[in-house]
């Protein structure tokens, strides 16, 4: 048995019984890992799926945080994605369309755009999609966990 196996089936355990926790039965739970310490989750659970994205996807962010602390006690430096019926595709797929639109109107008129209250996750796929564009720079800006943005001409 692998490593991995351990793992993943460890993160099935936890996870089948935190949502049994929160009264949520027989989800479908898929676990892919990128590598030896990241790993996505998918999780299908039908009508709980609202209740567990909750609003603006804050609930999946509380459920992906508790998940993750859990997870590194015990395994250090394990990183987990948490995904509810393809709640977070959905929202990323959005929000690199935003920075597109963003990158296109400061090289057309030279100015800054602001994507406003990101969390560190959400930043992160911004600053990864602006590097896609060499002449185009961001920077976070702001104090506490939401940042926001700034998307300028380098």
């Amino acid at each position: 048995m692998s490593n991995n196996y351990d793992k993943k089936e460890w993160m099935k355990e936890i996870l089948i019984y935190f949502l049994e926790l929160m009264h949520v039965e027989q989800p479908i739970i898929r676990i892919d890992n990128e590598d030896e310490n990241k790993f996505n989750i998918s999780l299908f659970s039908g009508e709980d799926d609202g209740r567990l994205i909750g609003k603006n996807g804050d609930t999946l962010e509380a459920i992906s945080y508790i998940f993750n602390k859990i997870l590194n006690n015990k395994f250090s430096d394990c990183r987990v994605e948490i995904d509810i019926s393809g709640y977070r595709e959905k929202k990323d797929s959005k929000l690199k369309e935003k920075v597109s639109e963003i990158i296109r109107s400061v090289e057309n008129e030279n100015k800054e755009g602001v994507i406003n209250n990101l969390n560190p996750r959400e930043r992160r796929i911004v600053h990864i999609t602006v590097k896609e564009f060499g002449n185009i720079i961001s920077r976070s800006e702001g104090t506490g966990l939401i940042k926001d943005v700034v998307i300028s001409s380098n």
